[in-house]
């Protein structure tokens, strides 16, 4: 997934600017990541599909045959600026959302892996 790339390279990239291993980059770190990869991700041709696939959910049954149909209808109809629309708002919202979904991510992971690290020291 194009996402989880994109932020694992931001990650490697910090953890070589401040010297320190991946599993301890500072939060704010993690962060500055996640927030890069989601607003990358949204950028097209993401986002113009999430408008196709916005515009399909919410017509009235029978206005588009098919995804085609609705690319061309809608191009026809508003021309190239209407797969954009609303692209500003979702690169802005796209920041802190992912940014803070991958600072839980990764400390979900770093206390399944200290709780698993010491089960197995009980468990021998």
């Amino acid at each position: 997934m194009r996402l989880h790339k994109q932020y694992e390279s931001c990650k490697k990239a910090f953890a070589k600017y401040t010297d320190s291993p991946l599993d301890q980059l500072h939060p704010m770190y993690l962060m500055i990541s996640g927030g890069i990869a989601g607003t990358l991700h949204w950028m097209p041709p993401i986002f113009c599909i999430d408008v196709i696939k916005s515009r399909m959910q919410s017509a009235m049954p029978g206005m588009y045959k098919n995804t085609w149909d609705c690319i061309v209808k809608t191009y026809r109809g508003q021309g190239v600026h209407a797969f954009f629309k609303g692209l500003g708002i979702a690169i802005i919202r796209a920041f802190p959302l992912h940014g803070l979904v991958f600072v839980g991510y990764e400390t979900t992971m770093a206390a399944l892996k200290a709780r698993r690290q010491r089960t197995t020291k009980l468990a021998f």
